[in-house]
């Protein structure tokens, strides 16, 4: 095994739980999102676990992310989040995949459906300015659903682009778009008065923004988990040091662990360079371990001369430039410059090892990035390995 993501599926049930348990069960929209391959963990393995949990609903961006997860169709809600094909129409049908539409061509789709009756939701453009309806198209829409009655819309969706200002000042971005949404909530409710009609724009950032500034006070705004389910919380600007208290009070559990191997370790004298363009050069006798993984498996390659991982309990500094398949730790700290390092031990690039944490937060921070970045761009090389 080159690398691999130990991923917790219990964890994951126990973060899903706690964010359920703080909303509003029975009336709002909780919809977790494993797009991206469930950001990298394992779509199928992590959408099988939140079954498990008791979750109804999941989201994704593609048809094709929602055939990975058909097998789950029957029992749970797969929710599109992007614009789709016209062809593709059978499929959603075929697999009762609920489409959100936030452009012309998709709302003129669904009538192609053989179905008498079409469930989908509407997306708008309330500031983010990349897919959804304006809202001076209210009403064109609204009479298009009307002469086409097998159109039934279930909900109204929109995205934050500062989730994470949304309780810092009265003015904030996220703010607006939520005064905008509940607008065009509140127009659509005229029409059909009797209908649930749920809204829905919350992510990560925006629902911790919001409830640790006491502003949640229901769950008609939705939630859109994605990075949180997975132990991560997401930067959020706090307006009082209640806000900072009550945001650390949350404690989730961390989901992953990527894992790579020593494959050969070798001492070296003083003023050797390491890898690629020699930038990093010993400054004493040296003990080097090669690690079985690089940036084809997803490993950021500006952690060269940044980074740390865990090797044996202890941080040990990624030395030189990141290869393709392969970096270098130095770990002399750790066994000494003729210390014996065996073939196969474990290094931890984020996780736990030997009661010492080192988080994916600390590895995006180091390459100016963020976690979602490492964590979707962990490639297939890298194997998944499930715990429950």
């Amino acid at each position: 095994m080159r690398a691999c993501l130990e991923v917790d599926l219990k964890a994951l049930k126990e973060n899903v739980k706690t964010f359920y348990a703080m909303t509003c069960k029975e009336k709002g929209f909780f919809c977790p999102i494993v797009k991206a391959n469930s950001y990298g963990h394992g779509a199928l393995e992590v959408a099988k676990a939140m079954r498990e949990a008791g979750i109804k609903k999941i989201g994704v961006i593609s048809i094709d992310e929602a055939l990975a997860l058909k097998e789950l169709a029957s029992d749970m809600e797969i929710y599109i989040f992007a614009p789709f094909d016209k062809t593709q129409m059978e499929v959603i049908d075929l697999y009762h995949f609920i489409p959100v539409v936030g452009q012309w061509d998709d709302i003129e789709a669904l009538t192609l459906s053989k179905k008498k009756e079409v469930p989908f939701h509407l997306k708008f453009n309330t500031g983010m300015n990349r897919f959804g309806f304006p809202p001076s198209e209210v009403s064109p829409i609204l009479e298009y659903i009307k002469k086409h009655p097998m159109l039934k819309l279930q909900g109204l969706a929109s995205h934050l682009s500062e989730g994470e200002l949304a309780g810092f000042k009265k003015n904030s971005s996220a703010l607006r778009q939520i005064h905008n949404l509940k607008k065009i909530h509140h127009f659509f409710k005229q029409f059909f008065p009797n209908q649930n009609l749920h809204i829905h724009l919350l992510n990560s950032a925006g629902f911790f923004a919001l409830w640790c500034h006491s502003q949640l006070k229901d769950f008609s705004l939705g939630f859109r988990p994605g990075i949180c389910l997975y132990g991560i919380k997401p930067p959020v600007l706090f307006s009082s040091k209640e806000a900072e208290q009550k945001y650390h009070s949350i404690h989730l559990k961390p989901v992953s662990c990527l894992k790579s191997f020593v494959v050969r370790s070798y001492t070296l004298p003083a003023g050797q360079p390491i890898s690629y363009g020699g930038k990093w050069i010993t400054k004493k006798k040296s003990k080097v371990a090669v690690i079985s993984m690089g940036y084809a498996d997803g490993l950021p390659y500006r952690l060269f001369n940044k980074g740390e991982v865990l090797f044996r309990g202890e941080r040990v500094p990624i030395v030189g430039h990141i290869c393709m398949d392969f970096f270098m730790v130095d770990v002399t700290a750790v066994v000494g410059a003729a210390g014996e390092v065996q073939r196969g031990e474990e290094v931890v690039i984020f996780g736990s090892q030997n009661n010492r944490f080192i988080s994916v937060e600390e590895q995006s921070d180091a390459v100016d990035s963020i976690p979602e970045e490492i964590l979707t761009r962990l490639g297939e090389r890298v194997q998944r390995v499930y715990h429950s």
